[in-house]
């Protein structure tokens, strides 16, 4: 497959390009007829983050030639190689510039002088958890023990908690702090800044939160996210090349006033019986569903008036919304540069005011769709890239339970019953703690496992709620609601 260069815009074929070919075949016979020639082979092919697979290649080679070379010239091969590696950071770390585009070039990135990378120009395979559809990474702040934070493409900014800022002694003005240390495996930032705000929404998810790391953050680096895997890989901007077989989708970068941007992408909507329609959607990492669309969006191509079936189900809180009940259906077909998601989920708000009624943007894709590739967020180049992982062609569901649930101590508490729902049929109520589920007490399980048990069509489970001082056995049978 023939693939554009984002910089060049010089074919490529997909894994390298034919220069690159060119250059490897030109090692070999380097290596066969003078080791020492290593070296400048080396030198030419030193462009990271495609180091590793240099080095990997070199080392393939070793049973060839480095067999054969004597100690010294070994020593020079190794030293090469960690000049190499070592010579673009030394060089950049004497031009002590902000994050910019290159004055002459404004497709070339160039590097933020606060980030120190442990290997070369990246930091790969940071472990993350995926919870509630979000991506959570271990860091340190300040050298602190390892804490949870959000990854949030949806955030103009990085936030951090105000109990453990202040637990910290992180102390700032305006109700932010700057020029903090935060160290994830393989990389530290030496001036990451943060606003302090209390979070409340960690309830929804069960999992502990201890910030947000948003535009200021994922700016600095290519964020590529192997869900399967559950492995994030950053990548310094400046010498990073995509040489897959993903699609590359151009990025709409939308500004707030205090500077900070969130990537927006062109979807195409297909319904029954009616013409397709475009809008423009954020590209949100922390938001769960499939696609929503703001209320202005809603109202003006008339989606609710469309034949497919919608019920009014209750929503869990965010960063950015309230808990709150909205009207949810199923689309046909939607079209994100030319890949078709068939049958997704869809929220339609209907809020007259908040974020959701913004007509700056049309919605968001959220994780239940992004999930389904390996995704590339290239900030600097302003595109994303896409790659279809074994996610891709899973059905779309939605909760088939009626109830909203939010952690409460070691329990669970029922925050919202929807109406003609399994849960109302099975009797519980409002504000009941539900405390086992087939036996299994709830400090066993966790809102997660709940989720997904309760995705399960024609399943029936035994739950034992407690409401004041009873206990009460119900059973609940789970059916598709939408």
């Amino acid at each position: 497959m023939l693939l554009i260069h984002p910089l060049r815009r010089a074919p490529l074929l997909v894994g390298a390009s034919g220069r690159s070919y060119q250059k490897r075949a030109q090692g070999e016979q380097l290596v066969r007829a003078r080791p020492e020639r290593l070296i400048l082979a080396t030198a030419i092919e030193s462009a990271p983050p495609s180091i590793g697979y240099r080095i990997r290649y070199i080392i393939r080679l070793r049973s060839l030639a480095l067999a054969s070379i004597p100690i010294m010239s070994k020593a020079l091969v190794f030293l090469a190689l960690a000049f190499s590696c070592l010579a673009p950071q030394l060089a950049t770390a004497q031009v002590h510039a902000p994050f910019r585009w290159n004055a002459q070039n404004p497709k070339t990135p160039i590097t933020s002088p606060g980030l120190q990378f442990s290997s070369c120009h990246s930091a790969r395979r940071i472990p993350f958890e995926f919870v509630g559809n979000h991506i959570y990474l271990r860091a340190r702040v300040n050298g602190s023990e390892p804490l949870w934070f959000l990854l949030d493409t949806g955030a103009t900014a990085s936030y951090f908690d105000a109990q453990k800022a202040k637990a910290l002694g992180l102390a700032g003005q305006n109700n932010s702090v700057k020029g903090v240390s935060m160290s994830l495996r393989g990389v530290r930032l030496l001036d990451q800044d943060f606003s302090i705000r209390s979070f409340g929404f960690s309830a929804y998810d069960g999992h502990e939160m201890h910030g947000m790391l948003g535009y200021d953050f994922i700016n600095r680096f290519v964020i590529e996210i192997d869900y399967e895997n559950r492995t994030v890989n950053l990548y310094d901007p400046k010498d990073y090349k995509y040489s897959g077989p993903g699609e590359i989708i151009p990025l709409v970068m939308l500004e707030d006033d205090s500077g900070g941007r969130i990537p927006l992408v062109q979807i195409k909507i297909m319904q029954l019986d009616r013409a397709p329609i475009e809008g423009k959607f954020i590209a949100d990492l922390a938001v769960r569903a499939a696609i929503t669309f703001n209320s202005p969006f809603v109202n003006s191509n008339n989606l609710l008036e469309a034949p497919q079936k919608t019920i009014q189900a209750n929503l869990g809180a965010g960063a950015m919304v309230r808990e709150s009940k909205q009207p949810i259906g199923r689309l046909p077909t939607l079209q994100l540069g030319h890949f078709k998601i068939q049958n997704p989920v869809a929220i339609f708000f209907q809020d007259k005011e908040g974020v959701m009624v913004s007509p700056e943007f049309d919605g968001v894709i959220g994780s239940e769709i992004l999930r389904r590739f390996r995704v590339i967020f290239d900030y600097s180049r302003q595109h994303v890239i896409l790659e279809p992982n074994r996610y891709f062609s899973e059905g779309f569901e939605h909760d088939m339970s009626g109830m909203l649930l939010v952690v409460e101590g070691t329990g669970f508490r029922i925050n919202q019953v929807m109406g003609n729902s399994p849960a109302s049929a099975a009797g519980v109520h409002k504000g009941d703690i539900l405390i086992t589920v087939n036996g299994k007490r709830s400090p066993t399980l966790t809102l997660e496992q709940l989720r997904r048990m309760f995705l399960r069509d024609g399943r029936s489970y035994w739950l034992g709620v407690k409401r004041g001082d009873r206990i009460i056995q119900t059973k609940i049978s789970l059916r598709r609601l939408i």
